[in-house]
């Protein structure tokens, strides 16, 4: 049996998963991006196997890295729970779990978290942000705010709004686009997440359904595509 490896290897194991980002892990644990990758390198050494892909500018999980990734989130998840458990009595206030997309979380959540905690003292958020679908009753999720058609088995579904999704770009691109046929040529921005798991609209959808032909599969991809600042070259699909 492997020897369990130290908890803070795991802590930053698992941040670094969610956030596809060293970066953001050290924030989030408020320790150097050099602790979480010194700790994320003893424990593939400890383990003999590769768990991230590093790749120019992104970070992507290895095979073995999803398999741990998903074990130690379950891990983790159960440890939350059984703490839970034994202090619901203290008379401390409740705790409502949300999971929302990191966009969601920055752009709509965040700024109104300090209304929401001045009418509900009592009830402390607790804010999972990351683009992967979560497994509710697994990390113990009470509400989860997400981009898609609903189609979630086994959950109750409750539609907020519609949206209309079209290529945008800088002003100075856009003077030189008259027809939907002047896009071909242009290298295209992809948001890495909605091709890899169908959570949104991407160009290849957005074409076929313009009914022009494009050439979907160049072009960069990006995690976090509503981070990206859009430069006179690039275009992308996004959400009003």
């Amino acid at each position: 049996m492997a020897r369990r490896p130290p908890l803070q290897q795991l802590h930053a194991f698992d941040a670094a998963a969610r956030h596809l980002s060293f970066t953001r892990a050290a924030a989030e644990l408020a320790i150097t991006q050099g602790a979480i990758s010194q700790r994320i390198k003893a424990l593939e050494q400890s383990l003999g196997v590769r768990l991230f892909d590093r790749l120019t500018r992104a970070l992507a999980l290895t095979p073995e890295g999803e398999i741990l990734a998903r074990s130690v989130r379950e891990g983790f998840s159960r440890i939350d729970q059984g703490l839970e458990a034994v202090s619901a009595d203290t008379g401390e206030g409740r705790i409502l779990r949300l999971g929302v997309s990191a966009s969601f979380a920055s752009r709509w959540l965040a700024p109104r978290l300090a209304d929401f905690n001045a009418r509900h003292p009592d009830i402390e958020v607790h804010v999972t942000a990351e683009d992967r679908l979560s497994d509710l009753r697994a990390e113990n999720i009470d509400l989860s705010v997400r981009f898609g058609l609903g189609d979630y088995m086994g959950l109750d579904v409750s539609p907020l709004m519609d949206d209309a999704v079209f290529p945008v770009c800088s002003p100075a691109l856009a003077t030189r686009l008259k027809r939907l046929e002047d896009l071909r040529g242009l290298v295209l921005l992809h948001d890495g997440v909605a091709e890899r798991d169908g959570s949104g609209v991407h160009w290849r959808i957005w074409s076929e359904a313009m009914g022009v032909d494009l050439d979907c599969a160049p072009g960069p991809r990006f995690s976090q595509a509503f981070e990206v600042w859009l430069r006179h070259q690039v275009a992308f699909p996004t959400v009003a």
